[in-house]
């Protein structure tokens, strides 16, 4: 088995006249914790959603696990293992925490049948159900698998975001700011979390401004600046890398 989970040789995307993804090419080693940064515009979103399918590239090659994802719907990359989340909260907000986690079993179907045998089949529920409940207790989050959602804090709703992701069981977990918004003590309760998800298998690749959380969560960094890859490395290498400085984190003044 490759190191290589996810692979991006020479991945391109215009929207008009603008190019925004130029010539992007980078490796993410299996159970990895990766993190995509780069200034505002910098193209950090289109890229996730280029892997995700949200968006068709226009050149380029994107591999997961060896299987070429280029050209592939969004809904057939979830069955090959990759799932990812969005900055802003996408649950039901009048559905109770269960029934949304349910939601992220759905992505592992394999068609309508699949998706409707859970609401034939007793033991195929319970199963379900039981995932479920796991998930939750795993998360610490056991307490509100009844609670309606738009009743929970919204740190608890953020994480939720990510169980619910786990349930599709993906190889790759794509997070686009998993933090943003949440107090520092939020933000102290889901860094392990996230931590943790390297035991199961998972690899984790996140979009995040917080270089801070940055530094106590990844071990892999990909730089951004007008589309362009100008940085790749370990944190502390990245954050020292005199482009990035320029770029990103900001120049001193001479």
């Amino acid at each position: 088995m490759s190191d290589t989970l996810l692979a991006l040789s020479g991945v391109s995307k215009s929207f008009g006249g603008l190019k925004v993804i130029d010539d992007v090419s980078f490796t993410i080693p299996r159970g990895s914790r990766s993190a995509i940064i780069g200034p505002n515009g910098a193209g950090k979103s289109t890229l996730f959603n280029l892997i995700s399918g949200a968006f068709p590239t226009d050149r380029g090659s994107i591999t997961l696990d060896g299987i070429e994802l280029t050209g592939m719907p969004a809904r057939h990359r979830a069955r090959h293992g990759l799932t990812r989340n969005f900055q802003n909260i996408r649950l039901m907000p009048t559905l109770s925490t269960f029934d949304n986690m349910l939601l992220g079993q759905h992505a592992r179907a394999a068609g309508l049948a699949e998706l409707l045998r859970p609401v034939r089949s007793p033991r195929a529920r319970n199963i379900w159900r039981d995932e479920v409940r796991e998930e939750l207790d795993l998360a610490g989050l056991g307490a509100y698998v009844d609670s309606r959602v738009e009743g929970l804090p919204y740190g608890i709703r953020k994480k939720l975001e990510i169980v619910r992701a786990l349930l599709a069981r993906p190889k790759l977990l794509l997070l686009d700011e998993p933090c943003a918004g949440l107090n520092t003590a939020e933000r102290d309760q889901i860094l392990p979390f996230l931590r943790s998800l390297e035991r199961r298998g998972i690899t984790l690749m996140i979009v995040e401004h917080d270089m801070q959380l940055i530094a106590d969560l990844c071990d892999h960094v990909i730089v951004l600046n007008f589309g362009v890859k100008i940085a790749e490395g370990a944190p502390d290498c990245v954050r020292a890398d005199p482009q990035v400085i320029t770029a990103y984190l900001g120049a001193e003044d001479q």
